[in-house]
């Protein structure tokens, strides 16, 4: 929380001050037809399933034994009421987001989750393809080196064997 809330703060200040016209800033929730954020952790879990499949519940017992309110985090918040709500950016795009994201942070384990939570979303290898070549160019644009190896699409859809030619 403490490393990454500020920088959304930050970030959200930066962008605001950056609008021509701050009145013209849509301030409602997009996400206020959620009353009760606690109810989105099925919604959460069910979403995390889909990615993760069988890494999943070693993951959520691991959470449940040792921190749970990282559980709530990640489960209720992170996937329950936002991941997983497509009500204004679909699973794809939504896991192209994570791939790029996730990319750019240096985080190879958590982009094979994505690339492969992309697929099993409907997205395709294309759209996969588009995600890391993305994030690949937002990084050389903005000078981010990456120590890690990235997992290349091919890999995880060969290894998961998620796409049938």
């Amino acid at each position: 929380m403490i490393i990454s809330i500020p920088r959304v703060i930050n970030a959200a200040r930066a962008l605001i001050g950056a609008i021509p016209n701050p009145k013209s800033n849509e301030s409602a929730s997009i996400r206020n037809h959620i009353k009760e954020p606690s109810v989105t952790d099925d919604r959460g879990l069910d979403y995390m399933r889909n990615i993760f499949r069988a890494d999943l519940d070693p993951f959520v017992a691991y959470m449940d034994a040792n921190w749970p309110d990282l559980r709530t985090l990640v489960c209720t918040f992170i996937y329950g009421y936002w991941q997983s709500d497509v009500s204004i950016i679909d699973a794809i795009t939504t896991s192209q987001l994570n791939i790029a994201t996730l990319m750019a942070m240096d985080a190879p384990p958590e982009v094979v989750w994505h690339m492969r939570g992309l697929i099993r979303n409907g997205g395709t290898r294309e759209q996969l393809q588009f995600a890391t070549d993305i994030a690949m160019e937002i990084c050389q644009l903005t000078n981010v080196q990456l120590k890690n190896q990235m997992p290349l699409p091919e890999d995880v859809i060969n290894e998961e064997r998620l796409i049938r030619v």
